[in-house]
C-alpha cells in the first residue's frame, strides 16, 4: 500500500514517493528528531511477511551501512514503525541520470550527455559504483544521481553486493 504525503512512521513524515521497484517504494521523508530530510525505502508488506526476504532486506542493509565512500548513499539505520519495515537513507538532491539524459540539451552549461557519461566514469567510476557485480547489470541510469553539483552518487543499493 503506497504511503501518502503527511504519514507518520515513527518520528519520520512522509513528504513523497521518488520511485518505487519490485523491492518497494522509496520515498523523501522528514525526520523529526533530526530536522533533516531523508530516503526511505519501504519493503512491501507481501515481502515484509516472508522470512527468507525481510532477512535479505536487513542482511544488504547490514552490508551497505559498513561502506562509507563519497559516491555511495549512507544507510542510517534499519527500522520498524506500525508494522512496516523501512531502511533510512540520506536523501541526494538532483536529477537520476537517466532523466538528465533524456531531458539534456545545451542548456546545462554545455554538459553534453557524453559529459555527464564522462563525469560518471571519473567520479568515482563505475568500478566504485559498482564495485562487485557487473556494471551493465548493476548500473541503471535510474539508480544514480547527479548533484547540482554535479558529484556523481549512487542511490539504490540494490545489486551492489552482486544480488539479485
Amino acid at each position: 500500500m503506497p504511503l501518502t504525503s503527511g504519514t507518520r512512521l515513527g518520528h519520520y513524515q512522509i513528504i513523497a514517493l521518488l520511485g518505487a521497484g519490485g523491492m518497494g517504494e522509496v520515498y523523501r521523508a522528514h525526520d523529526a528528531k533530526l530536522g533533516r530530510d531523508v530516503a526511505l525505502k519501504v519493503l512491501p508488506e507481501d515481502l515484509a511477511r516472508d522470512a527468507a526476504w525481510l532477512a535479505r532486506f536487513e542482511r544488504e542493509a547490514r552490508m551497505a551501512a559498513a561502506l562509507s565512500h563519497p559516491n555511495i548513499v549512507t544507510l542510517h539505520s534499519i527500522e520498524e514503525a506500525d508494522g512496516i519495515h523501512f531502511i533510512t537513507m540520506e536523501h541526494v538532491e538532483g536529477q537520476t541520470l537517466d532523466r538528465l539524459l533524456v531531458g539534456l540539451s545545451d542548456g546545462h552549461g554545455g554538459f553534453t550527455g557524453l559529459g555527464v557519461l564522462e563525469h560518471v566514469a571519473d567520479d568515482g567510476g563505475l568500478r566504485l559504483l559498482s564495485p562487485v557485480a557487473e556494471p551493465p547489470k548493476a548500473l541503471r541510469l535510474g539508480s544514480v544521481r547527479l548533484e547540482d553539483t554535479y558529484r556523481v552518487k549512487r542511490v539504490d543499493l540494490r545489486n551492489l553486493f552482486g544480488t539479485e
